[in-house]
C-alpha cells in the first residue's frame, strides 16, 4: 500500500484527521474537559462548494476554546495549509483557538494556544510546500513543535 502522502486525495480524505481527533477526544476526556464535536467530519456535501471558513471549522468546542486537530505523518512534517492559517485567525477572534498536535509515529501529543503556534512560524526551520492538488502549506518539522516542551 502507498504511504499516506502518496495516496490520492480521495483515499487520504477517507481517514485524514481521524487519529489526531480520536487522540484529542481521549485527552479531553482524561483531562475531565467537556467537549462537543464541532467541525465537519466528511459530511455528504461537496466541500469545495462551501466557503473556506465553513470548511475549516474547528474540530471541537469546549467552554474555554475551540480545538483544531492536526497529525504528523511518518515524515515528521506537519503540513498546515495557508488557507487553514487564514481561517484559524478568524476562529481565534470568535473564541480562543487551541491546536492539538498528534504524532502517531512517536506516540506523543501536545495542545497549545493559537498564539503559541503563531509565534513558532518565525522559526527558520519552517518551510513552504505545495500539496499535489496545488494548495500551499507551511512545512513544520516535529522538532519545532515538540522541542518547545521537551527541553
Amino acid at each position: 500500500m502507498a504511504s499516506f502522502k502518496d495516496q490520492s486525495f480521495d483515499d487520504r480524505s477517507k481517514v485524514m484527521g481521524d487519529l489526531a481527533e480520536n487522540r484529542c477526544a481521549a485527552w479531553l476526556t482524561s483531562e475531565g474537559r467537556g467537549y462537543v464535536e464541532y467541525g465537519l467530519n466528511r459530511p455528504p456535501l461537496r466541500m469545495s462548494m462551501l466557503p473556506a471558513l465553513v470548511r475549516h471549522t474547528p474540530d471541537f468546542l469546549t467552554s474555554r476554546d475551540f480545538i483544531e486537530c492536526k497529525g504528523f505523518g511518518r515524515d515528521q512534517i506537519l503540513k498546515v495549509k495557508l488557507e487553514d492559517w487564514d481561517c484559524w485567525q478568524f476562529w481565534n477572534r470568535i473564541h480562543p483557538l487551541s491546536l492539538f498536535f498528534f504524532d502517531s509515529s512517536e506516540d506523543r501529543h501536545l495542545c497549545v494556544p493559537f498564539k503559541t503556534f503563531r509565534d513558532w512560524l518565525s522559526d527558520s526551520r519552517i518551510g513552504l510546500g505545495t500539496f499535489p492538488e496545488g494548495k500551499p502549506y507551511f512545512a513544520i518539522p516535529a522538532s519545532v513543535v515538540f522541542d518547545h516542551v521537551e527541553s
